[in-house]
């Protein structure tokens, strides 16, 4: 009877542990296709995980017991839940390993003294999510720090060129362009994140200078405080394809 109740208890361990797994997974496919609001799904997970972890230690002193009283079976299914509670644990060391030396923020231009402003992309921001506004010196600062490379394309071509050159890259990456303008050397585009469908906005900015043309390019995701280096590889990426594109 005693090594019946260590079993069901070690079994009860693992169904509360697969029961919040399938909340986490549910919480996940809320983000991705969108019924759910996004601080609701990740504060959610956050919760979810931190029980996970919580019930983890339990289940390892509950197996510990369980074995040091020859209780094989109940030590074995709490062992399984010792194991389900690694599955969160691992994907937020991996976070926390990706978010190193990558500052808070989720907005990124080569121009922080006059980042090109979002209008038609602005009014596409629902309430709750990330002001389109550019945040100002805090964020030009960290920026800086971390992205030094991140600086605008100044060409010898003419603006007609260059911003034929930008349009097609945009073209060639995907994106949902939402405005262009090649009188104001502007374009608009949305970005989307493949799994969670993350949408990122960009706008590029062409101006003719004494010399032929410089471009700047902005990156602001609409959600999240941290973009994990996203935003800022997209403007580097897209940068690099430009120049490509010049140089041909």
């Amino acid at each position: 009877m005693v090594e019946n109740n260590g079993r069901s208890r070690g079994h009860w361990l693992v169904a509360c542990q697969c029961v919040l797994l399938v909340g986490i997974f549910f919480c996940f496919a809320g983000l991705r296709y969108a019924f759910l609001p996004w601080r609701t799904a990740l504060i959610s997970v956050a919760i979810a995980s931190l029980i996970m972890a919580s019930i983890g230690f339990f289940s390892l002193l509950f197996a510990y017991l369980q074995f040091k009283r020859g209780r094989q079976a109940g030590g074995r299914s709490a062992f399984l839940a010792v194991g389900l509670s690694l599955l969160p644990v691992m994907a937020i060391l991996v976070l926390g390993v990706k978010s190193k030396g990558v500052p808070p923020i989720h907005d990124i231009t080569t121009d922080t003294g006059n980042p090109p402003a979002f209008t038609v992309l602005a009014q596409q921001r629902r309430q709750g999510e990330n002001s389109a506004q550019y945040a100002g010196q805090v964020v030009a600062e960290q920026q800086a720090a971390a992205y030094p490379e991140i600086v605008p394309l100044v060409s010898t071509k003419g603006t007609d060129i260059v911003y034929a050159a930008c349009l097609k890259a945009v073209q060639e990456k995907g994106w949902r362009i939402v405005e262009q303008d090649p009188g104001k050397g502007r374009i608009e585009a949305v970005s989307v994140t493949a799994f969670f469908r993350f949408i990122d906005d960009v706008v590029i900015r062409v101006t003719a200078t004494a010399a032929g043309s410089r471009v700047d390019i902005r990156s602001a995701s609409r959600v999240g405080v941290s973009d994990f280096g996203k935003n800022a590889a997209r403007v580097k990426d897209l940068l690099t394809i430009v120049e490509n594109e010049l140089a041909e």
